[in-house]
C-alpha cells in the first residue's frame, strides 16, 4: 500500500493503536504520554516531508546523465530541458532512457542519428523537433513517452523503425515525410489518441504499424 498524505498515517497510526489498547485505553495513554505522542508525530511529519522531498527530486542518474558534457550543452540545459551539444552527430541507445524529468529536447543539425532506445520512457517528455540532418531513428527511440504531444519528423528520413512511438498516449497527429519509404512494426503501437495521420502513398506499411490507434479517422484507417 502507498499513503501520499500525511493525515492518512495519522489516522493509520491512531486505528493501530486503538485495536491494540482499545479507544478508551489509547486515549489514555495519549494523555499520560502527551510529550512521547508530541514526539512521535514529530518524527512522522519529519519523515514524511523528506520522503516528498527526495521524490520532487530528480534521481541521481537522471541528474548526471543529463549533465554528461559529452552530450549536453551544460550552459543550456537544466533538469527538464536538454540541449544536445553543437558537433554531436550520433544520441547513443539508452542515453536518456527511463529520464522521467526530461519536458523538452533540442537537437543540432549535426546529429545524423537518433539510435535504439535514446528516449524510451522519457514519460514527461512534451516537445521534440528533430532536424532535418537526421536520417535514421532507432527501434523504441521514442517508446513509452507517454506525455509527447508534438514531435516533428525530418524530411530526410528513410525509415520508421519497430516501436519507435509505441505506447505514445498523447501523440494526437504526425506527418510521415515523403523521403520514408517503410513504417515498420508496431511502430505506432496504442497511440491511442492518435487521429490525424498524413502518410505518402509510396510507403510501405507494417499491418501492426498502427495496431490499437483506436482513435485513427476513416480516412487515415482507409490509407493504411
Amino acid at each position: 500500500l502507498r499513503f501520499d498524505g500525511f493525515g492518512e498515517w495519522i489516522v493509520i497510526l491512531f486505528a493501530i493503536g486503538a485495536s491494540v489498547f482499545g479507544k478508551d485505553g489509547f486515549n489514555s495513554f495519549l494523555d499520560e504520554h502527551y510529550i512521547v505522542s508530541e514526539l512521535v508525530l514529530f518524527c512522522l511529519f519529519s519523515i514524511f516531508a523528506l520522503h516528498k522531498q527526495a521524490e520532487a527530486l530528480p534521481d541521481k542518474k537522471s541528474r548526471n546523465s543529463l549533465m554528461n558534457p559529452r552530450y549536453v550543452d551544460t550552459e543550456k540545459s537544466d533538469d527538464t530541458h536538454i540541449t544536445i551539444r553543437e558537433g554531436i552527430t550520433e544520441i547513443p541507445s539508452n542515453l536518456f532512457k527511463e529520464m522521467k524529468h526530461i519536458v523538452s529536447v533540442t537537437i543540432p543539425d549535426s546529429v545524423v542519428k537518433i539510435a535504439d532506445n535514446a528516449f524510451m520512457g522519457c514519460k514527461s517528455l512534451r516537445d521534440v523537433i528533430i532536424p532535418d540532418s537526421v536520417t535514421n531513428i532507432g527501434a523504441n527511440a521514442f517508446s513509452n513517452c507517454s506525455s509527447l504531444k508534438n514531435i516533428k519528423l525530418p524530411a530526410s528520413l528513410t525509415k520508421i523503425e519497430e516501436a519507435t512511438f509505441r505506447y505514445c498516449f498523447g501523440l494526437k497527429e504526425i506527418n510521415i515525410p515523403e523521403s520514408v519509404s517503410a513504417i515498420d512494426k508496431f511502430a505506432f503501437e496504442d497511440c491511442l489518441y492518435l487521429d490525424n495521420i498524413d502518410i505518402p502513398t509510396s510507403t510501405t506499411i507494417d499491418k501492426t504499424a498502427f495496431k490499437g490507434c483506436v482513435s485513427i479517422n476513416g480516412s487515415a484507417k482507409a490509407t493504411i
